[in-house]
């Protein structure tokens, strides 16, 4: 297909619509970004305030995500980024253990969080997600149906036990996606131990959102301009945005959900059905500077909602990434769960 001079319009200036408007340019095609905010990067955002440097909403680049670290290299932004040590930690009974990620077989057998039987029965859960490894990548989701037949919680009873429940299952689930175990697929517990519990965390020492702000620098970005509707006409797509219609040759929708479906009524049933069920969770964000910097190693701690149901993660910023926070200081995120 001929893609040379094509106009396409990109309809959202997160991490998925610059991407896209990336690899539609390398492809030959002309992209536009239309973006309701004055920034890109959606969720990827970093804020400087004063010395400190805090990333709200995506944290950090997981050695998992290749595709994007791909992105970093191409875009010339390897010498910005950092590598370093994933060490998580959580508390049980007012007492912290910590989890080096690097050493994931004698951290597991060394830890006192679990006892030796529970440690035993986690196998179960490491067996069934190396058992369903084949489905759990970032570029193929055909086989996930096959996994998607329970709940989190359901899961947990079955399969492994309380304490394997409400402090492991739990916390992962929380702690990662905002999640609540009792209405989240248990596909999403394998994924999240296969692709999240990375030995590694990659940051761009500008902040995360360096990458999309990257982008931008070679793309069309409309900001400020919200798409009002998106209508197939055969020959061209109609883009609405500001009481304004354009034309292109084609068009990806990077939006969330609501948005996409209020904007383009032409959406299959398929998709507009799938879009409907989609609900999203607030997460609440505080970032805390600290005139001196703990001893305390850990890079990040996933509380369980068991123990404490309003704080879904606690992220040190200065463990997880160089120029967060001066010499001596600390820079923490503290994230409040959706119900908080």
């Amino acid at each position: 297909m001929k893609t040379h001079g094509k106009q396409v319009a990109v309809i959202g200036g997160g991490m998925a619509g610059m991407a896209a408007a990336h690899r539609l340019k390398q492809l030959g095609c002309i992209p536009t970004v239309f973006e309701a905010r004055d920034r890109v990067g959606g969720r990827m955002w970093s804020i400087k305030k004063g010395d400190f440097l805090m990333d709200v909403g995506m944290s950090a680049y997981l050695g998992t995500y290749r595709e994007a670290i791909e992105l970093i290299t191409e875009l010339g932004l390897r010498s910005q980024m950092s590598e370093l040590p994933a060490l998580g930690a959580t508390m049980r009974d007012g007492k912290r253990y910590h989890f080096d990620y690097t050493k994931p077989i004698s951290t597991s057998l060394s830890t006192a969080f679990l006892s030796w039987p529970d440690k035993f029965r986690a196998l179960r859960l490491a067996l069934d997600t190396f058992r369903h490894r084949a489905s759990l990548g970032y570029s193929d989701y055909t086989k996930l149906a096959e996994i998607d037949i329970e709940t989190v919680e359901h899961y947990a009873k079955r399969r492994l036990n309380h304490n394997l429940h409400h402090y492991v299952a739990q916390p992962l689930v929380s702690g990662t996606w905002v999640a609540d175990d009792k209405d989240t697929s248990i596909a999403l517990l394998y994924w999240t131990v296969r692709n999240m519990l990375a030995p590694f965390v990659y940051n761009l020492n500008q902040g995360v959102m360096a990458l999309p702000v990257e982008i931008s620098k070679h793309i069309e970005v409309r900001y400020k301009s919200p798409v009002e509707h998106v209508a197939d006409t055969g020959a061209a797509v109609e883009v609405t945005a500001g009481g304004r219609t354009s034309l292109f040759d084609g068009c990806v929708i990077a939006t969330t959900a609501e948005p996409a479906l209020a904007m383009y009524p032409q959406m299959d049933a398929t998709t507009r059905d799938l879009y409907r069920t989609t609900r999203y969770r607030k997460l609440g964000n505080v970032g805390l500077g600290l005139s001196s910097r703990p001893s305390d190693p850990a890079t990040y701690y996933l509380p369980s909602p068991h123990e404490d149901p309003d704080t879904i993660a606690v992220i040190a910023d200065h463990n997880k990434a160089p120029y967060r926070a001066p010499d001596g200081k600390a820079l923490f995120t503290v994230l409040l769960s959706h119900e908080y």
